[in-house]
């Protein structure tokens, strides 16, 4: 019988209001110890951190240790654990000694590293062998060194009481007092100097299945699960319970959009969510049909009927206050899968669900696909949007550990750090992570993930992230037959869509356009089982009654997976003239399989020679098209005979002027396609020509022109790719620290840019050179701006202010100085002034040409925050942080109005176009419009979540922008500037 080893439970409880211990450094010194000993084999250590009193039951139930040590603190009324509010909850001696007796048959030996842990000891001897508790206080140290002797003699095989003595022993070593020393207690009748742990009876450990979804999104069936992402759930339900009505979740590809939605979003919607209604939930993906897919989601058969009906029928038995929720997941499925005129019936039902006030769509698009989007018929600027971007740090360590903690599984603390560092590093890293935690839940010893497992899933200098994608798939490779690898290869390539000039995506296929001809059921099913079952690939079973459709389980597979590379790079060609001949023959079966949509002479022998390749019956073009090839080759030989049979006799002139005109018109339609084929082929052979000659925007025009005229293939691409890598680019402009500011001349040919190497520096914009002296100053420089008429440069300094000369960086007029750092510069809408403002409290307004203040300081009882000339330039705005805004008459100095006074420190004062009104926003987590010439507020404040850094108004007035950067993450809002809504 194999060896089991016994397993030592290590509970940690460091609760909010208690002293901190380093009780990982603790946990460390036990783990260290038992891998060390000679009989390392026989023991087991599983952590579990910020223990609730729960806890201790479930673990003791479901581990069964043999060994239990509790670390962290306790006092005369028991031990503390952890509550639910991270505070510290007391658990009685007697409440401790009943769990054990209840639950913990299996324990031979608990250890209470904690203060005061006798009477807990003492208690726990009526049902557990042996127990070592504190009399007094026990601190960091002495627990480490009693760990370290009393787990190594416990490794080595001794008795409890050998291996006590070895942890005196340790504590003695340290120099610490004897205080320090635990105390044994030992159950009556019990030898502690016969128990040895070692030697205990074998344990039974629970089977506990993978929490970790592998390369497929996660479900509303991985709720449970789903961790790291819980501030973008409820932003996106306090959006929804906001009233708004179009969200976008829109993030990069691998950031966990759908997952989110799906298993983040949905649920919590589900269970029912306060202030806001129940929602009838309606999922799909677009698809190569996306119109008829929302058909078929809101069941909509009947041509008669609207969707405004569909909705109405959803929601007639449904309670007041129901709407419906359509989720679609993988927006760029419309721009990568559907042919414009799917894409054009699409856009008239999303302006229909628009117009529907009990109707809410949530969608998920890739960041890449937004520009696209932004083109559509129904985007607009009053969308919701949520930026997702890749889990970092607590997020992502959450979404590392916490799947395992759930199921009584724990990662050494080790690991998670490496996987942390190796994550950041890695682009669509979620889908490469949770696959290689699958992996390493396979190997994982006992109850914990380890470090060295990992490490042994890299090869060379390619981390286990990068190389478990490709291991897991190419051991299901390994596993297939040649004919099935064939046919596995088949699929992969059916679900890629290729692109032309942006990267290749997945392509989500029903299951039958995935079979060729020649497929047996049980080959073809079987690969198709092993490769979902990999999950290397999913299906999504449609809960509507049509067939499932499958795809790829994530697109990281299309760039992390070299063998899947290589065959979209070898294979690309002949997989987009199938898809193009499937096309064709889709239609022609539309059409009535008839004479319409066959394919003309040159398509056809172009199908016929491909078909006769060794390639194309890999590929196995469908039986549709098979069909249409034979129908069109029926028809050429019929019309080939047709014409033979009208000459002679008394119909040869009119079988001639038949001939004539079936010549013409088969040759100008030839001529036609050949002519622009020849066009394509010659703007191509161009474009390669002024690609190779370096001239690469040149060639980009041709190259574009190309592809518009009908040339494909991957040679195009190709050429596409290198002139885009090809295209001049401005060289960075340095400095040698880091770069505090940077701005463009009203004409735009010129770039200045401060510095916190103590110089600006004024640059060609078209070339990156620099253009005149650098602009030197003894301190950092926190800003740089041009003049109105872009012949000055205004700086500021630790030390001071300063115009320069643009074109030769000479300085114009002294220095403008304050007492203290400079912080805001400004030139006058004229250029005729400056004002300037620091950490002395003052505001200043200088004559931009002598440098001579033009009136006295403007003074505040604070730092200033902000400053701005009104749009004659007669006035001046400014804010501090004492609480208060004002304007200011340039040229006596004096204040025009009362003050205008926030809750709390203004950020950001400007003025309207008109300069009737300012705008402020500050710490008190508002905006607020005033009149300028009263100090009157105007409407009530503009409510944000966090603090408001920056204000602007429209162009006309009407609306003000302003910039949040709250306690969770930066947002951005637009509203009227009178009222108090809020829309994004």
């Amino acid at each position: 019988m194999p060896m089991v080893k016994r397993t030592v439970l290590f509970l940690a409880a460091n609760p909010l209001g208690t002293a901190l211990r380093a009780l990982d450094l603790e946990a460390h010194s036990i783990r260290a110890e038992l891998k060390r000993s000679g009989y390392r084999d026989r023991f087991q250590l599983e952590t579990r951190w910020a223990v609730q009193p729960l806890d201790l039951l479930r673990e003791l139930r479901e581990l069964r240790p043999a060994v239990v040590h509790f670390s962290g603190q306790g006092g005369s009324g028991g031990l503390f654990f952890q509550g639910e509010d991270g505070r510290a909850r007391v658990v009685s001696p007697d409440a401790i000694a009943e769990t054990f007796g209840t639950a913990g048959a299996s324990v031979q030996l608990v250890v209470l590293s904690a203060c005061y842990g006798e009477s807990a000891a003492e208690a726990l001897t009526a049902h557990v062998a042996c127990v070592v508790g504190m009399s007094g206080a026990l601190h960091d140290k002495a627990a480490r060194a009693f760990a370290i002797g009393f787990y190594g003699g416990l490794g080595e095989r001794l008795s409890v009481t050998a291996a006590y003595q070895h942890g005196n022993a340790a504590i003695c070593l340290e120099g610490l007092s004897q205080a320090e020393r635990p105390q044994l207690k030992v159950r009556r009748g019990i030898d502690a100097n016969t128990l040895i742990p070692a030697d205990g009876p074998p344990e039974v450990h629970l089977v506990v299945p993978c929490p970790y979804p592998g390369m497929r999104p996660y479900t509303a069936d991985d709720a449970d699960r789903f961790h790291g992402r819980g501030e973008e759930i409820n932003e996106l339900i306090g959006r929804l319970r906001a009233g708004e009505r179009e969200l976008c979740v829109l993030g990069p590809s691998g950031s966990g959009k759908s997952s989110l939605v799906a298993a983040g979003v949905l649920p919590q919607l589900a269970r029912g969510v306060t202030g806001l209604g129940p929602f009838v939930v309606r999922s799909m993906r677009p698809g190569e049909r996306p119109a008829t897919r929302l058909h078929e989601l809101l069941e909509l058969s009947d041509p008669a009927l609207t969707l405004a009906d569909a909705i109405a029928a959803i929601l007639a038995e449904r309670a007041s206050g129901a709407a419906v929720l359509i989720v679609i997941d993988q927006l760029e499925e419309l721009f990568t899968l559907a042919e414009p005129e799917e894409r054009e019936r699409f856009w008239p039902a999303w302006r229909a669900l628009r117009a529907e006030s009990r109707c809410v769509v949530l969608f998920t698009l890739r960041a890449d696909f937004h520009g696209v989007f932004m083109e559509s018929p129904v985007w607009h600027g009053r969308l919701s949007y949520l930026g997702v971007g890749p889990l970092r740090g607590e997020a992502l360590s959450q979404a590392i550990v916490n799947p395992a903690w759930d199921v009584g599984v724990h990662l050494e603390p080790e690991l998670v750090t490496q996987l942390l560092a190796d994550a950041g590093s890695e682009p669509g890293v979620l889908p490469l992570l949770q696959e290689t935690l699958g992996q390493l839940w396979d190997r994982r010893q006992g109850q914990t993930l380890t470090l060295a497992d990992y490490q042994a899933l890299g090869e060379g200098d390619r981390s286990g992230l990068a190389v478990a994608l490709s291991r897991r798939a190419n051991a299901v490779l390994r596993s297939l037959t040649l004919e099935q690898e064939v046919i596995a290869r088949r699929i992969f390539l059916r679900l890629v869509s290729f692109g032309e000039g942006r990267s290749d995506t997945r392509r989500q296929q029903p299951h039958a356009k995935l079979r060729a001809d020649g497929d047996g059921a049980a080959d073809f099913d079987g690969v198709l089982h092993q490769l979902i079952a990999a999950r290397l690939l999913t299906a999504d079973d449609d809960d509507l009654g049509r067939e499932a459709r499958v795809d790829l389980a994530h697109e990281v597979l299309i760039a992390s997976w070299p063998t899947l590379a290589g065959w979209i790079q070898t294979h690309r060609e002949e997989e987009q003239h199938r898809r193009q001949l499937e096309a064709a023959a889709a239609k022609w079966v539309e059409y009535g399989r008839g004479m319409r949509g066959l394919l003309d002479a040159i398509e056809l022998a172009d199908a016929e020679a491909r078909q006769r390749t060794e390639s194309a019956r890999e590929f196995g073009p469908s039986a549709d098209v098979a069909a249409l090839v034979v129908a069109s080759r029926t028809a050429q030989d019929r019309q080939r005979r047709r014409l033979r049979g009208l000459v002679g006799g008394a119909f040869a002139v009119l079988a001639a002027f038949a001939v004539l005109v079936t010549t013409f018109a088969v040759v100008a339609r030839h001529r036609a396609s050949e002519t622009q084929r020849l066009l394509a082929q010659s703007y191509q052979n161009t474009g390669r020509q002024l690609l190779v000659d370096e001239r690469p925007p040149e060639a980009m025009a041709y190259l574009i022109a190309a592809r518009q005229n009908g040339a494909k293939g991957e040679a195009l691409a190709m050429l596409i790719a290198a002139a885009s890598r090809s295209l001049p680019k401005i060289p960075l402009l340095y400095h040698q620290d880091i770069v505090t500011s940077a701005a463009f001349s009203p004409d735009g040919t010129r770039v200045v840019t401060a510095s916190q190497d103590k110089t600006a520096r004024v640059w060609d914009a078209a070339t990156g050179q620099p253009l005149g002296a650098l602009l030197a100053h003894q301190g950092m420089v926190s800003s740089a701006a041009f003049s109105p008429d872009g012949t000055r440069v205004l700086t500021a300094s630790a030390d001071h202010a300063r115009v320069w000369d643009a074109a030769t960086g000479k300085p114009l007029g002294p220095p403008l100085a304050h007492q203290g750092w400079l912080k805001i510069t400004a030139f006058s809408p004229d250029g005729t002034r400056v004002v300037t403002a620091g950490a002395e409290n003052t505001v200043r307004v200088w004559d931009a040409a002598t440098g001579a203040p033009l009136a006295p300081p403007l003074a505040h009882q604070g730092n200033v925050t902000s400053a701005a000339f009104s749009p004659d330039g007669t006035r001046v705005v400014t804010a501090g942080t004492d609480k208060t805004a004002r304007v200011w008459d340039v040229a006596g100095g004096k204040p025009l109005d009362a003050l205008l006074v926030p809750q709390e420190n203004a950020r950001s004062v400007v003025f309207s176009r008109d300069g009737k009104r300012v705008i402020t926003a500050g710490d008190d987590n508002t905006a607020r419009v005033w009149d300028a010439a009263t100090g009157k507020p105007l409407g009530p404040p503009l409510s944000h979540h966090g603090q408001v850094e920056s204000t602007a108004f429209s162009p006309d007035g009407s609306r003000v922008g302003t910039g949040e950067c709250g306690p969770q993450r930066p947002t951005s809002r637009s509203s009227p500037p009178s009222t108090k809504k809020m829309c994004r």
